[in-house]
């Protein structure tokens, strides 16, 4: 589990937004032995929840995160999740580092926006059997 978290902004082009939200998540195990996945909305401050732009060089980390949460429960993972508008989000895949001198992990998350104007799209039929001509 991390202690320290990045995101990073980047973009495809031309910049598109002058800020982005990144939301912080935890998971934890519940009783029922599942992966819980929800807001880190148990940081101090709403602290789980920050914005990019041009400002911070499209840059936000959080630092030595907590063991537990507000309910006791472990922390078994973070992850950062990208509000992309219109209830879309995005959720990447961290690079891990660890610093053998302090003991210390850090997931850095990267999201690369760009515009898109063509879109391929390719129908599957299932069953792999095309329906009757009406």
């Amino acid at each position: 589990v991390p202690k320290n978290v990045v995101a990073i902004k980047e973009w495809a082009g031309e910049e598109i937004a002058g800020s982005v939200t990144f939301q912080l998540e935890y998971s934890y195990t519940n009783a029922s032995g599942e992966t819980v996945w929800e807001p880190a909305d148990f940081l101090s401050d709403g602290q789980w929840e920050k914005t990019a732009n041009a400002g911070n060089d499209w840059r936000v980390s959080w630092e030595d995160l907590p063991e537990t949460d507000n309910s006791g429960n472990t922390v078994t993972g973070y992850q950062v999740v990208e509000e992309a508008g219109s209830g879309w989000v995005q959720i990447g895949n961290p690079v891990i580092t660890h610093d053998d001198t302090t003991g210390t992990t850090t997931y850095s998350y990267t999201f690369t926006n760009s515009i898109t104007t063509s879109y391929s799209v390719e129908k599957v039929w299932r069953p792999p059997t095309r329906p009757p001509p009406l």
